[in-house]
């Protein structure tokens, strides 16, 4: 096999990619013709292929429920069946969590083989508009609001319990995660890889501190999920907060606790995904883009600011837009542009808090202030959903809203 790949290789680059591009329309054009035999038994045994994605959380999680809720698939409807193509799962290190996985496994039917994912990897671009091939891009976005398709069982229910006694929380005690961004993540997954496009939506954990006394003073406790960093907090007991994250992780508890909590405060990351397939609230920092808005309706988010350095003071949404700079996905974009991303402090992760707790107890603003807000949204803002007959374009009904809290304190983002 490996001389295989390096006489591959070797013609391959002496023919400058050609050989591969030749092969590749051939595999196609034979893949397009065989894919025509499915019509053949269309009429008795209905057959919709996708292709599925495991390889990281936030898509194991949210990508199969978003197309459950768009009603993409049916997962009740015994006459059509969907089957999702993925790589060998022994062979391959590929499933994010294995406790998730299992869990899904009950509802979806995946087919593991490196070969079926190898020709529809070659031919994805030629299936987007076949009848049997529904659509392979799927926006993790907002998701409409449903019940749960996973829950846990009666067994995980008490594993559940009796874990979270061991870390100091009683069945009769609730309990916000707590959850940042880093790049440490990534470099532990995925090794091999350049992650530096997404490190412009990296934030510390030092600035949930006082986010943490809030829900303390509150009555909850506060855990710190896994985000790469495998060091231990210096002061837990001081502040609270349970170091999950560097004492007992585990894949089980990752799943268990996110589709558990209070409600789940975060940042623009995989683990938060869970929390919003459970229906569990969430509280969403330092989103990126600063423009989008990514939570279900039960949820709130905050955006990173953008700094002008020239003129040292933070732009509004208007003048964001007007430099395209919601569009930069690189730290060196901004800084062309003489700006600079500021990620949310403390005060503003704490602001957040309270105002996810008057959602979750249904203390709403003003009907001024609201209108403001909406008005606000809908006009800079844009909602990165999967879209279909069933879930239309910026429907923000269906959509978390911006903290006010935090737009008071940075009313210079609603200036035209």
């Amino acid at each position: 096999m490996k001389l295989i790949k390096l006489i591959w290789r070797y013609l391959n680059k002496k023919t400058n990619s050609k050989l591969y591009i030749f092969i590749r329309f051939i595999l196609r054009k034979l893949i397009l013709i065989s894919i025509n035999l499915l019509w053949l038994i269309e009429p008795f045994y209905k057959i919709r292929i996708h292709r599925g994605q495991i390889n990281r959380i936030g898509h194991l999680s949210l990508y199969f429920e978003v197309m459950i809720r768009t009603k993409e698939i049916n997962i009740n409807n015994k006459n059509v069946h969907d089957f999702f193509i993925i790589k060998n799962t022994k062979k391959h290190k590929v499933i994010a969590n294995k406790v998730l996985y299992e869990m899904w496994k009950k509802h979806i039917h995946f087919i593991e083989s490196d070969f079926l994912e190898f020709l529809y990897h070659i031919a994805a671009p030629k299936l987007v508009k076949k009848h049997h091939f529904p659509p392979h891009k799927i926006e993790l976005g907002p998701i409409l609001y449903d019940k749960p398709t996973l829950s846990f069982s009666a067994d995980q229910i008490e594993k559940g319990k009796s874990m979270c006694n061991k870390l100091g929380i009683n069945s009769d005690e609730w309990f916000v995660c707590l959850h940042n961004r880093e790049a440490a993540f990534l470099a532990d997954v995925f090794s091999k890889k350049k992650n530096l496009i997404h490190n412009i939506r990296d934030c510390q954990f030092q600035n949930f501190f006082k986010a943490a006394e809030v829900i303390n003073l509150r009555g909850g406790k506060s855990i710190r999920m896994y985000s790469g960093n495998k060091s231990p907090l210096k002061e837990p007991n001081k502040l609270k907060i349970i170091d999950y994250s560097y004492t007992s992780r585990s894949e089980f508890m990752d799943v268990y606790l996110s589709g558990n909590c209070k409600f789940f405060l975060g940042s623009t990351s995989g683990l938060i995904n869970v929390a919003k397939i459970f229906n569990i609230p969430c509280a969403v920092t330092n989103s990126f883009p600063v423009n989008q808005n990514s939570v279900p309706s039960n949820s709130l988010f905050i955006p990173k600011l953008i700094w002008s350095k020239k003129e040292n003071r933070g732009l509004s949404m208007k003048e964001i837009i007007a430099l395209g700079a919601h569009e930069a996905l690189l730290e060196k974009d901004l800084d062309n542009l003489g700006l600079e991303i500021r990620e949310n402090d403390s005060d503003d992760i704490a602001l957040l808090t309270e105002d996810m707790f008057d959602l979750i107890n249904n203390i709403v603003v003003s009907e001024k202030e609201n209108l403001l807000r909406i008005k606000f949204m809908k006009k800079y803002f844009k909602q990165n959903q999967h879209v279909n007959k069933f879930n239309y374009e910026n429907s923000f009904d269906n959509g978390g809203k911006i903290s006010w809290r935090f737009l008071q304190k940075h009313s210079y983002l609603m200036k035209d």
